[in-house]
């Protein structure tokens, strides 16, 4: 049986400005994210945790790209694009 599915938005820059906002500092992320609900889903993440989302900007046609992390009970990781 499979445990139960969890999706978090990421990247390296995303996830080390996200810590570092979580841990007082403060940050901004600039860039383009999809038009999809994943889009949408990223920059709300990023902003519940504290970090400037005001130099984003909404692609008008191409969605997010997503690349899946499949971690295992030890800890191992697995990445499928």
């Amino acid at each position: 049986m499979l445990p139960e599915k969890q999706i978090h938005p990421g990247g390296g820059a995303a996830t080390m400005i996200s810590l570092f906002s979580a841990l007082g500092g403060r940050a901004a992320f600039q860039g383009i994210y999809g038009k999809d609900s994943l889009g949408e889903m990223f920059v709300n993440s990023l902003q519940c945790l504290g970090v400037d989302v005001n130099a984003m900007k909404r692609h008008r046609s191409k969605n997010n790209a997503v690349v899946l992390s499949l971690i295992t009970p030890d800890k191992d990781r697995s990445f499928a694009c």
